[in-house]
């Protein structure tokens, strides 16, 4: 069976592209197509005696490229020693996010130097060096092809020993449906890797035990599994490697009755 084709809806300069193995081959794939193109097929059968007449007409349109939207909102942040890297995705299709860098102020050649998977929206660079400036940017790829690239971010690396992150702000606490209370605060530094969260039971209590640790970038907190109808107090601090900030505000709470 000669398989021919021309390119476009309607078309009739067709040329042969190939043939079917075996006098009853069902099908026959062809390769050698361009994504967001319409081609047009015709078959006709070939013996010893001579060709068959041409097969009906069949026009196939193949689907266009899709690769992924590019990441928005690049920004870079101390976390301890390290940076640490943030994003917002706007893609749905990606399957995997390239990390770029390029060192000293004003730099221009970027190399890649990390990935993370599908859905990420962060990345911590550890390979950096006290007192440098770096300039990063993110795209995203799957297997259409890359994303453009994301905005620039730029951070020079402290020269010397990090500082304890400075105390969270704006503590609030507010009781929801039963046995849940919902925390909000304000993050005041950028160099912090975690926020770790407080509890004591009584209005008047100061035997604050801690109750959880949530990521450096946190600004919400929900405790579940409390008593009806009884008040709790609340404080968070921040975190880095080199120690704990300051408390915050505390924040006073009674759960709901029912």
């Amino acid at each position: 069976m000669d398989v021919e084709r021309c390119t476009g809806s309607g078309c009739t300069n067709f040329v042969k592209v190939g043939q079917t193995t075996g006098e009853n081959a069902p099908f026959y794939r062809d390769r050698d197509v361009a994504p967001g193109v319409t081609y047009t097929y015709r078959l006709r059968a070939v013996g010893f005696m001579g060709a068959s007449d041409y097969s009906a007409t069949l026009e196939v349109a193949t689907p266009p490229l899709n690769p992924p939207a590019a990441p928005s909102n690049l920004a870079a942040a101390m976390s301890g020693t390290n940076v640490s890297l943030s994003w917002h995705d706007n893609a749905a299709n990606e399957t995997q996010f390239f990390v770029e860098r390029c060192q000293g102020a004003g730099c221009g050649t970027f190399g890649p130097v990390g990935a993370t998977g599908a859905n990420e929206n962060g990345w911590t660079d550890y390979g950096t060096a006290a007192g440098q400036s770096y300039t990063y940017r993110v795209r995203a790829w799957n297997s259409n092809g890359y994303s453009g690239y994301s905005n620039t971010a730029s951070i020079v690396v402290p020269d010397g020993p990090p500082s304890p992150p400075l105390a969270p702000g704006n503590l609030t606490a507010q009781a929801l449906d039963t046995g849940r209370v919902r925390l909000a605060w304000t993050n005041n530094g950028p160099q912090q890797d975690l926020v770790k969260i407080e509890r004591c039971r009584g209005l008047s209590c100061t035997n604050f035990a801690q109750i959880a640790a949530v990521a450096g970038t946190a600004t919400t907190f929900t405790d579940s599994g409390l008593a009806r109808n009884t008040t709790y107090r609340y404080r968070v601090r921040a975190h880095n490697g080199a120690g704990d900030s300051p408390y915050s505000n505390t924040a006073t709470v009674r759960t709901a009755r029912r």
